[in-house]
């Protein structure tokens, strides 16, 4: 019994080591269609340690005007019990690519980055260096 206990604890850790290092390709983050809500609120929520990483994820690209300035997000529609039709995602910064058609379902990849604008929350983007059109997501 004495040897179990360690081996079981030995498997446990190693589980979920190879859990978390099956989110990260080549040291890009990448959150999946199956738990994007979760890790986007753990982005959101430890964010300092995600500035400055390239991170990756799959959503509905849409723009939006604010202060006569086109905005870019790429997000999912969260239905939950609590909050049915709120939406999930962050803000886009193109750089030199050109915007898909809003709606558009697309794999999203870029560095993650805080916008320091006075008088606002903080506020974090993709700074995109790919994006790609895909197919909607089956989960």
């Amino acid at each position: 019994m004495k040897v179990f206990i360690p081996t079981i604890m030995v498997i446990i850790i190693l589980s979920l080591s190879a859990c978390n290092s099956a989110d990260y390709e080549e040291d890009i983050y990448i959150v999946s269609d199956r738990f994007f809500a979760t890790q986007m609120h753990n982005i959101q929520a430890d964010y300092p340690n995600f500035l400055g990483r390239t991170i990756q994820y799959t959503g509905i690209f849409v723009s939006d005007e604010w202060n006569g300035e086109t905005l870019y997000f790429v997000i999912r529609f969260d239905q939950d019990c609590c909050t049915p039709g709120d939406t999930m995602g962050l803000e886009v910064y193109l750089n030199d690519i050109n915007p898909v058609d809003d709606f558009t379902w697309v794999r999203i990849t870029g560095v993650l980055e805080e916008l320091n604008i006075p008088n606002f929350e903080r506020i974090l983007r993709v700074a995109a260096t790919h994006i790609e059109i895909v197919e909607e997501p089956g989960e």
